[in-house]
C-alpha cells in the first residue's frame, strides 16, 4: 500500500502491471552510436585510451575511426531503401562512408530527398556526449538505455507496435526484419 491518491492510499499491482506508461524517445536518422557511443556502461564505440579502436572502409581506401563531433547539425547520407541495404552490407554495417559518398548532392540543405547526401564531406562517423546531448543522456541516465537497438529504416514507429514491417513484399534491410 502507497501514500497518495484520492482516497490517500492505494495498492500498487505487482510486476509488470505497476508500469502504466512506456515512453520511446527515438531522434530519426541517427545510429546509437551517435549519441551513446560513449554513454558509460553501454555497449557503444569500443576505445582504448579514449580512442576508437574500430574504423569503417572509405571507398578511397584505409578506414576513417568515430571522432568527436560538436556540431549542432549533422548531413547524414542518404537515407532510402537502397542506401540501407548499401549501409547494412550484409550484416558487415561498414557501407555508411561509402553511401554518403556517393549520395546525390546539391540537393539543399533541407530536402527531403532521401537519395540526397546533403554534405560534402561525409560527417557519419561523427558521435556526440553528453556535452552536445545532455537531455538524451540525462535521460539515459534516469531510465532506462537500449543499448542494442537497431533502428528499422522504414516506419520505425510501425514496427513499434506491431512488431512487423509496413509492407508485404519489401526488401528486408537485415535479417528478420
Amino acid at each position: 500500500m502507497v501514500t497518495g491518491g484520492a482516497t490517500g492510499h492505494y495498492v500498487v499491482p505487482p510486476g509488470i502491471h505497476k508500469i502504466k506508461h512506456v515512453i520511446i524517445i527515438e531522434q530519426e536518422n541517427r545510429s546509437f552510436d551517435s549519441y551513446f557511443g560513449t554513454f558509460p556502461g553501454a555497449e557503444g564505440i569500443p576505445m582504448k585510451d579514449g580512442v576508437p579502436t574500430v574504423c569503417v572502409p572509405k571507398p578511397a581506401g584505409g578506414c576513417e575511426r568515430p571522432y568527436h563531433d560538436t556540431a549542432d547539425v549533422n548531413g547524414g547520407g542518404p537515407h532510402n531503401a537502397g542506401a540501407a541495404l548499401e549501409d547494412v552490407n550484409g550484416g558487415k554495417m561498414d557501407g555508411f562512408i561509402r553511401t554518403a559518398s556517393s549520395g546525390r548532392k546539391g540537393c539543399g540543405r533541407l530536402t527531403v530527398n532521401p537519395a540526397c547526401a546533403p554534405n560534402a564531406a561525409p560527417d557519419v562517423m561523427g558521435y556526440h556526449t553528453a556535452a552536445e546531448v545532455p537531455n538524451y543522456w540525462t535521460y539515459a541516465r534516469d531510465f532506462v538505455l537500449d543499448d542494442h537497438m537497431f533502428e528499422p529504416v522504414r516506419s520505425g514507429r510501425f514496427a513499434y507496435f506491431t512488431g512487423r514491417g509496413p509492407c508485404n513484399g519489401c526488401t528486408a534491410i537485415a535479417p528478420g526484419v
